[in-house]
């Protein structure tokens, strides 16, 4: 495959994975999503497995059942529930899917904290300070990105150089992290690189895209130190905090708004707030 051949079909799988993410409890059918994507149904298929490695109806599939991991490991909803939220007809068939991709049954996964979690009880870590902020939706440029967090310092550093090449400012950096990189696979991590669109963009320069940041109700820290301690920053804030206070993790990506930048600051002095989506209490 030509290598513009395939930036486009990447291009066209990404709408398509962006997609899924704000309708991932519609009715999807594959001739809508090939319409999303601009082909024909047969060569849809073919590019989006080609480009994920899985069918559109499993890469569905998959996303739907690491959202429930999430909200059992997290939230207070009965298996039945989380297993009607994720599209199942019963308990049973559920508990079937969810053995079949991690391994165990939701009850024991439910129990099983994880290496982190247990670590930041072993350490006593104080529970962090966090402000509940209410914001309107914001519209968004950014860059896609599927694999491992390992990458993001690359990928980041390409996407600076897309706005610098197009005369864009620096300012307003925020990185969005849908997926769990305890739950989901790391070569399968979605992210995106971006920063809040400059007032009255309509239009994404070529390479990148334009979308929008959730509004509504945020819990928000901040960390100040390496971007290699962040993943204790979530722990402590989606495992712990939200549990003490009796919050759900609403069902939006978690963003990162960074206040400087590792082009001219130590590691020890980058600011980040790490921001998570505050659900509604049962």
């Amino acid at each position: 495959m030509k290598a513009s051949t395939r930036v486009d079909y990447q291009a066209r799988v990404d709408r398509v994975r962006g997609y899924l993410a704000e309708h991932l409890d519609d009715d999807v059918r594959p001739p809508q999503m090939a319409k999303v994507a601009a082909m024909s149904v047969h060569h849809f298929h073919r590019v989006f497995k080609g480009i994920t490695g899985e069918s559109l109806m499993g890469y569905r599939r998959r996303l739907r059942l690491e959202r429930a991991a999430k909200v059992l490991r997290h939230g207070t909803a009965s298996v039945t529930d989380v297993a009607f939220e994720a599209g199942y007809g019963s308990h049973e068939a559920f508990t079937r899917a969810f053995a079949e991709q991690f391994g165990v049954a939701p009850v024991v996964w439910r129990r099983g904290r994880g290496e982190r979690y247990q670590r930041a009880i072993q350490q006593a870590r104080p529970l962090p300070v966090v402000e509940l902020r209410n914001v309107e939706a914001r519209p968004y440029l950014f860059a896609p990105q599927v694999g491992p967090l390992t990458a993001s310092g690359e990928n980041w550093a390409r996407f600076i150089g897309e706005l610098i090449r197009h005369g864009i400012g620096l300012d307003d950096l925020v990185g969005r992290y849908p997926d769990d990189p305890d739950i989901t696979p790391a070569d399968r991590i979605r992210y995106d690189v971006g920063r809040v669109a400059p007032m009255g963009m309509t239009r994404a320069p070529d390479g990148l895209q334009l979308g929008t940041l959730s509004g509504g109700r945020w819990a928000v820290t901040t960390h100040i130190g390496p971007y290699d301690q962040l993943a204790d920053v979530y722990v402590d804030l989606v495992g712990r905090w939200f549990p003490s206070q009796g919050l759900p993790l609403a069902h939006r990506a978690c963003i990162e708004v960074y206040g400087n930048s590792v082009m001219d600051t130590a590691p020890e002095d980058l600011i980040t707030e790490v921001w998570a989506p505050v659900g509604t209490p049962l």
